[in-house]
C-alpha cells in the first residue's frame, strides 16, 4: 500500500486493531503502572507493522531537518515531542499524530488536544488522535480530531496570542 493511501476508515481500523492487540498482549503495562513512554513505545511497535511504507516514531522532534516547533501558532508550547507520529521521514508527509495519557485529568486532556490541534494545523497531519487509558477501567478512550468532543475541548484558541 502506498504511503498516501491510508483513508480515514483504514486508519480507524488500524488504530482499533492495534489497541485491541495492546489490551490483549500488554495490559500488564497498565497493571504495573508503567510509564506513558513505555505504553507509547509498545503501541508504536504495533503501528509500525500496520502502516507499510510509513515511519512510526515516538517523541520525534524533527520537521524534515528542523526542530519541530509550534510556538509561532500556539504559545503554550515551544519545541514539541508528540508521543507517536506516523509520517514519512525527510518528506513533507504527516499522516497521524498521537498523544497518550494515563488517568488523564480534564486539564491534561484539553492541553493535549490543544497541542494535537496545533500540530495538525502547522504540520498538515491528516489525523490527530488522543488516547487516554483509565487505570481502573483499562479500556482506552479515544478522541479523534473529527469527533465533536475534540472540538468541544478546544475551548482555548491555539492561534490566540493570549496563550
Amino acid at each position: 500500500m502506498s504511503s498516501r493511501e491510508y483513508s480515514k476508515e483504514k486508519t480507524i481500523d488500524i488504530i482499533n486493531e492495534v489497541l485491541n492487540q495492546f489490551m490483549e498482549n500488554d495490559i500488564i503495562l497498565l497493571d504495573i503502572g508503567a510509564n506513558e513512554r513505555t505504553i507509547s513505545h509498545k503501541i508504536a511497535c504495533y503501528l509500525d507493522k500496520k502502516f507499510e511504507n510509513l515511519d512510526v516514531d515516538c517523541e520525534y522532534n524533527r520537521d524534515i531537518n528542523n526542530i519541530k516547533n509550534i510556538s509561532g501558532i500556539c504559545n503554550n508550547f515551544n519545541h514539541v515531542l508528540p508521543d507517536i507520529i506516523v509520517h514519512k521521514r525527510l518528506e513533507d508527509f504527516n499522516h497521524l499524530v498521537i498523544e497518550i495519557k494515563k488517568d488523564a485529568s480534564e486539564y491534561d486532556k484539553k492541553r493535549d488536544i490543544q497541542k494535537l490541534n496545533c500540530l495538525k494545523k502547522k504540520f498538515n497531519y491528516n489525523f490527530a488522535l488522543f488516547i487516554s487509558f483509565d487505570a481502573e477501567k483499562q479500556n482506552p478512550e479515544i478522541t479523534w480530531d473529527f469527533d465533536r468532543e475534540f472540538d468541544e475541548l478546544l475551548d482555548i484558541n491555539c492561534f490566540d496570542d493570549e496563550l
